[in-house]
């Protein structure tokens, strides 16, 4: 895992932002490293993502590229629990759950769009890892399958070896509660009594553990171990009860649910087309840096 410690100071390099207008074309913005990496792409349906945004830079060293891709191949894990990462769709219903299957799940996302821009101007083939849960990618990350792993919050480490690059995204993480509950600012929630339920390992979940109460002056946290907030861990609060067959396996069947932790934008979308009658925090719990 060792070797993995530089790889991401040149992967910060390789996806910063900037370019150059091609001076073959004074139309378009499309940087001049697009001249020789528009057809570089191995047969890949998840690389759709066009160059026009790649920044002109040179090609890397042999010592950076052995780094990068020690193999010889560009090869990449793409954690999609968070929407904001990356999104697996099954095919036909099938791929994503419990584990990733290349056969059937297609990737996509902000993930897959940079890992493939980055393997189109390094000109070496492309392999996709999937992991439903961070759990999932951080044993995947000591079975040392994959070089570049996209899932993480720089801020709060979780796999001892590892270094996390340069932040590409934020996604900003509040609470989804009862529209009639009295829960308004984040301090009403790090209470005693107070019962959250949150996907376990993101970043909701370790900024809690890090700044919250425990228990018994702090609120007890539910941390389930899912690939989907909308479906397990939002849901909780529209029951009240933590009731489902997760609950079960994770010791948690009974408990009364006054609050969920996750992104705004799924909260908000949630709350839209399922649960008229919840409500999100306005105020912000923390904005995870998702970074390589």
């Amino acid at each position: 895992m060792k070797r993995r410690n530089a790889v991401l100071a040149v992967l910060g390099a390789m996806l910063g932002c900037g370019g150059e207008m091609d001076p073959g074309d004074g139309r378009t913005s499309t940087p001049r490293s697009a001249r020789y990496v528009e057809n570089a792409f191995a047969p890949n349906p998840q690389c759709t993502m066009p160059s026009t945004w790649d920044p002109a830079i040179g090609q890397p060293s042999a010592a950076a590229l052995q780094q990068l891709a020690p193999t010889g191949t560009l090869r990449v894990a793409v954690y999609y629990g968070n929407q904001t990462i990356g999104v697996c769709t099954p095919n036909p219903g099938k791929g994503c759950t419990p584990a990733f299957d290349p056969q059937f799940g297609v990737l996509s996302g902000t993930a897959v769009d940079l890992a493939c821009r980055l393997q189109a101007q390094l000109k070496i083939p492309l392999v996709f890892t999937g992991y439903p849960t961070i759990a999932a990618l951080n044993v995947g990350f000591a079975a040392d399958p994959w070089e570049i792993g996209f899932g993480y919050d720089p801020d709060f480490p979780t796999v001892p070896g590892s270094i996390v690059s340069h932040p590409y995204i934020g996604n900003d993480n509040t609470f989804l509660v009862p529209a009639d509950s009295p829960f308004q600012s984040i301090a009403d929630l790090d209470k005693p009594g107070v019962t959250i339920a949150v996907q376990s390992g993101n970043t909701p979940n370790l900024f809690m553990r890090a700044n919250f109460h425990r228990p018994p002056a702090g609120p007890t946290l539910v941390e389930l171990v899912t690939n989907s907030a909308p479906n397990d861990i939002f849901p909780l609060v529209k029951v009240g009860t933590c009731n489902t067959d997760l609950c079960k396996a994770a010791g948690y069947t009974g408990l009364h649910i006054d609050a969920a932790a996750g992104g705004r934008f799924g909260e908000s979308s949630f709350v839209l087309t399922t649960y008229p009658a919840g409500r999100v925090l306005s105020p912000s719990l923390v904005l995870a840096n998702l970074a390589p």
